[in-house]
């Protein structure tokens, strides 16, 4: 809720919790003083104070997990806006008993009374950042802890976070309260503020960057890498401002009745969310979002593209089933696969990446979960390299990847004809027939390297990494004693789909005979990367009806994935019958799922401002292989397309999260989201 009554002693001990004996501030280590006032003793504990008021940056970020454990790929990464999508299915045992609240954001039971406080934990760091401040105003000052420059330098950083936390309430609930200031454990109840108007948190949460731009950097030096820039700020303005103009909040919210009971948010009333539309908000994140490409741009930020690394680092070619490529096309092919997976594994930190502008952690292991089961066995030391296998993507993703001429595969006039429909047996289930790899499907050939990249399937190569420093390991997804469904030997983490993945997982991995192993994935992952910015603008231009420029934008991600360029001439030759404008739009939202495919909150939200949810996240729409209904299955049992066997569905509710009770109890003027 909007007034959290401060928890004094427990407040003050969180806002003690990171010491500067590191050089990453974001490493948590406990200060001995208890109080209050010892955090504004001097230069380092005050210093400690403030990095203390971002770790409810990664902490309570759906990029990051709700665990915020840097350190943990499978905690950290594991959560309702990361796996309640139709990107990828996991062992259903981590939904109901890991996770429950994954389970429940899937199967739509999420209530009241089971789903996670999130509104009262991003409050309690707003209140942290506030204490900050008053701290700051009546230690810090007068003790003299750091110059003037300093003391304006945090504030615009607290400002930020402010603006970041309420953020962050806002993608999830819609119309939330406003904090800006400390309000007395007194204060009494009739005096609490309720969820103010949607747009009008918009304009604040944008005026508090703004305002806090004022006073930092464009870029920071690596010790201070993440804490908060000019460009981090205008960052989480441009994709604010791209969601306010999507259709969920720009006219066709699904409760056009739903208002406050009590409370009225100034010049709107009652109102919560608008109900009409307004072209001038996308013309506001068109703005935005230029504003944003071109500071990136002035500051050295670029897309990724190190096509040296490959070379560099002396990794093993990954064979792939792509046909009819030239000798100068094929080692584009591999240098754009490993291109990828440094984007996906976020492992190049370094000269060569200036792609991420809003970093969230400086270093992330990401690996357990998305390694296959039994993936080395190591002769000399009888030792077994093994993984999760618990992230395995959908058919659907398999189905929306590119094809090697830039198609949608079932829209591509060259791409074997599976009828239209992925959902149904047909000749993309039957084998490619390469000598072999007889167990390569038709599906999983003529794919674009991103599909290579980061994802995996039977017959085909796992990445490169490499056992005893020689060819990358070959997938048996239908094996059950190497990569395949074992309950016997793993109960609780098997491939779920029959298909694999790769995306987190480095290029660099190799095993020894003797068991020793390096993965080499410690890297920060991102919040927003320059590819988002080029996408923002692709599907801003789209809807103000440019087409040429959203061409432009969306060609600018796709070539640098080595992807072919998507025309509109494509588009009118393509199988899918359709208006070309409409299939423009359709390719803009599916590279998006592309490009951050298993990369955050992307999925999560752009499915829900879009008002998709049913359509993507519905019931029967995941589909997979039949993977895990036996054993050492046969060719043709294992390649069936199946409805994914767990009862997921999606309801308009959905689209916000649900406050817990004890926060509308603490606090009247609130009104519940609607459907809970």
């Amino acid at each position: 809720m909007k007034i959290v009554k401060i928890l004094h002693k427990a407040f003050y001990a969180l806002a003690l919790a990171v010491g500067m004996s590191s050089c990453n501030y974001l490493d948590v280590v406990p200060v001995e003083q208890p109080g209050i006032q010892d955090a504004m003793s001097d230069y380092s504990h005050a210093l400690g104070f403030l990095h203390s008021c971002y770790h409810g940056v990664y902490a309570n970020s759906e990029q990051q997990g709700r665990y915020g454990n840097a350190n943990n790929w499978l905690n950290s990464h594991y959560c309702d806006a990361v796996s309640a999508t139709d990107e990828f299915v996991a062992p259903y045992t981590w939904l109901s008993n890991d996770e429950p609240t994954v389970g429940r954001q899937l199967m739509n039971t999420l209530s009241a009374t089971t789903c996670r406080d999130d509104w009262r934990s991003n409050f309690i760091w707003i209140s942290q950042c506030l204490q900050f401040l008053k701290q700051l105003d009546d230690v810090g000052i007068p003790n003299k802890v750091a110059d003037e420059e300093t003391y304006q330098l945090w504030r615009s950083e607290i400002k930020f976070l402010m603006a970041f936390y309420h953020f962050t309430m806002l993608v999830r609930y819609g119309p939330i309260a406003i904090t800006d200031h400390l309000i007395d454990v007194n204060t009494p109840k009739s005096e609490f503020t309720g969820r103010y108007h949607y747009d009008y948190c918009v304009q604040w949460i944008a005026d508090q960057l703004d305002e806090a731009a004022e006073g930092l950097p464009y870029v920071r030096s690596t010790p201070e890498y993440g804490r908060a820039t000019k460009i981090m700020c205008q960052a989480v303005k441009a994709r604010m401002f791209l969601y306010a103009a999507s259709p969920l909040f720009n006219g066709k919210f699904p409760y056009p009745t739903w208002e406050n009971t009590n409370f009225e948010t100034p010049g709107y009333g009652k109102e919560m969310i608008s109900k009409t539309y307004d072209a001038s908000k996308w013309e506001r994140a068109r703005q935005a979002n230029e504003e944003l490409l071109e500071m990136a741009i002035a500051n050295g930020h670029a897309l990724y593209r190190d096509d040296e690394y490959r070379e560099r680092q002396r990794l093993p070619e990954q064979w792939f089933p792509v046909t009819g490529l030239t000798e100068e096309e094929e080692a584009e092919y591999q240098n754009a696969i490993i291109r990828m997976r440094c984007i996906g594994t976020t492992t190049t930190v370094d000269d060569n990446n200036y792609e991420t502008l809003f970093p969230l952690t400086k270093t992330f292991d990401n690996y357990y979960a998305v390694m296959q089961h039994n993936l080395f066995t190591c002769t000399v030391a009888s030792t077994i390299i093994t993984g999760y296998s618990g992230i395995s993507p959908t058919l659907n993703t398999m189905a929306w990847f590119l094809t090697k001429n830039g198609y949608m595969p079932e829209d591509d006039p060259d791409f074997v004809n599976n009828g239209g429909d992925f959902t149904v047996k047909g000749p993309w289930f039957e084998s490619a027939g390469i000598e072999g790899r007889e167990d390569i499907i038709k599906l999983c050939t003529e794919r674009e390297p991103r599909f290579y990249a980061w994802l995996g399937f039977d017959g085909g190569d796992y990445g490169t990494a490499v056992y005893d420093f020689k060819r990358p390991v070959k997938l048996e997804l239908r094996n059950s004693n190497r990569h395949g469904y074992n309950p016997g030997k793993f109960n609780r983490d098997n491939n779920q789909s029959g298909f694999a993945s790769q995306k987190h997982f480095s290029p660099m991995m190799y095993v020894t005979a003797a068991g020793g192993w390096v993965v080499n994935n410690r890297a920060p992952i991102a919040f927003m990367r320059l590819a988002e910015v080029y996408l923002n603008l692709a599907e801003i231009y789209w809807n103000q009806g440019n087409n040429a420029k959203a061409l432009e934008n969306l060609n600018i991600v796709r070539e640098r994935a080595g992807a072919k360029p998507l025309t509109l001439d494509m588009l009118a030759k393509g199988r899918m019958a359709g208006d070309v404008n409409e299939k423009l739009g359709m390719y803009i939202r599916n590279e998006r799922f592309i490009e951050f495919w298993y990369e955050g909150n992307h999925r999560f939200y752009d499915v829900r401002r879009w008002l998709m949810g049913d359509e993507y996240f519905g019931y029967q729409k995941r589909y997979t292989l039949d993977a895990i209904s036996k054993m050492d299955p046969t060719f043709e049992e294992f390649n069936t397309p199946i409805v994914c066997p767990y009862e997921y569905t999606f309801g308009n509710r959905q689209y916000l999260y649900p406050i817990t009770r004890d926060e509308l109890y603490k606090n009247p003027q609130l009104v519940q989201s609607p459907g809970y």
